[in-house]
């Protein structure tokens, strides 16, 4: 018998026939994907269907199409986690007073990077949650960042690693800031002024007694109206 593929019903299907075109046979009753590329070793006919592939062990009238469940070894350097470069997702930057060293947020977590050797340090990098917008806070050795950790925008204030350990950042106005927009310290590191996406512009106590407390900038600059006489 002679197999091949054939759409004349609609969809691709495998067929076969005698050698003289008589007693055609439909194998297979794929009615959604064709049937595509098949090969024979004389006996049994392999095809391709929607990415999977599938035999008919013979021609006969009462065969049935199975699928083939192939299983594909790979080299054990194709499951290494992948390393993001860096460089490439960088998202902001906060330089120190030195110009030695700079936090840097890379796809939402942030680094503390020295400019000519020693490793990278890590400052924030829990998984779900994303950080943005580092600002140093004078030369005190702490950092300023917005974090979404509670599902709001808040203000983390974290001190830069040390060889001596590490703390606990201090979270800051948790949900009352709304979106954060732009944030900046002022050069003693004190004070935080923040644009929220409604308009305000806030200031947020950063010393470290403080228990983060907002005041809120209320005047707004109207337009002039033009005239025309």
């Amino acid at each position: 018998r002679i197999a091949f593929l054939s759409d004349h019903e609609g969809i691709g299907n495998l067929y076969s026939c005698a050698y003289d075109g008589g007693d055609l046979r439909r194998h297979t009753d794929h009615d959604a994907f064709y049937a595509r590329h098949a090969s024979s070793d004389g006996t049994r006919v392999v095809y391709q269907c929607a990415g999977d592939l599938w035999i008919v062990d013979d021609l006969s009238p009462d065969s049935v199409p199975r699928r083939l469940d192939v299983r594909l070894g790979g080299p054990r350097a194709g499951r290494r986690t992948y390393q993001v470069p860096a460089a490439q997702h960088v998202d902001g930057i906060s330089v120190d007073e030195t110009g030695r060293a700079s936090a840097v947020v890379v796809r939402g977590s942030l680094h503390w990077l020295t400019h000519r050797d020693g490793p990278a340090r890590t400052i924030a990098d829990t998984p779900g949650v994303r950080v943005r917008l580092p600002e140093m806070l004078g030369s005190g050795g702490r950092i300023a960042y917005v974090t979404d950790a509670d599902g709001e925008d808040a203000v983390e204030i974290a001190v830069l690693p040390r060889a001596s350990g590490q703390r606990e950042p201090r979270r800051l106005a948790s949900g009352e800031l709304g979106r954060v927009l732009e944030m900046v310290s002022d050069p003693q590191g004190e004070r935080l002024a923040i644009a929220s996406n409604d308009g305000r512009l806030l200031i947020l106590d950063a010393t470290e007694e403080s228990a983060g407390d907002t005041s809120t900038s209320t005047s707004r600059t109207e337009p002039e109206e033009a005239s025309s006489t």
